[in-house]
């Protein structure tokens, strides 16, 4: 029990290196970074963290800045730094208000009750109510706007290929919506 309580730190402990060395300057060691174009991976599930290093790794997912970190990183390392990033904690209110209570009210509706295509559901459904996500389906909640907007587009135009279900979503959104 001892060795793998070791094992389990070690790997823990080369994730926060790894972090370090090659996530920090988008995603901060701790996954808490607040670019407005990079995910916050704090509090991620592991097995959708290295789900996206993988896709990354193998096209499906595309990006400049992960898919050359994402090949590089060994399936062993993708699971220590999963691991590192599932572990800390986002903490307080990641995001300044909207800018446009309106658009912000709209956005909720649609998040909660979906945009009225009947071939859509909404967010909420997979997503959680309070976008907190679970193991299957990330936490929105504490992402930019920008970054989720660029996904949906991704996911609408095919450049995503990760989600099969997030996929026929995304074609039921205007870009309006997006």
């Amino acid at each position: 029990a001892l060795t793998l309580a070791a094992d389990a730190a070690a790997q823990v402990t080369d994730g926060q290196r790894l972090a370090k060395s090659k996530c920090a300057q988008c995603h901060g060691a701790d996954g808490t970074d607040t670019a407005i174009s990079a995910p916050r991976l704090a509090g991620l599930a592991p097995a959708y963290l290295e789900k996206q290093l993988k896709a990354f790794a193998e096209g499906r997912r595309r990006s400049d800045e992960m898919t050359p970190i994402a090949t590089e990183l060994s399936e062993e390392d993708g699971r220590n730094v999963a691991k590192w990033y599932a572990q800390q904690r986002l903490a307080g209110a990641p995001r300044a208000p909207a800018a446009n209570p309106k658009l912000a009210e709209t956005g909720r509706r649609m998040y909660e009750e979906g945009n009225g295509n009947p071939d859509g559901q909404p967010c909420a459904t997979c997503h959680q109510p309070d976008a907190v996500g679970n193991a299957r389906f990330p936490r929105l909640a504490g992402q930019s706007r920008t970054y989720l907007a660029r996904q949906l587009t991704d996911f609408k135009t095919g450049r995503r290929t990760t989600d099969a279900q997030m996929t026929v979503e995304a074609q039921t959104l205007s870009e309006q919506d997006i």
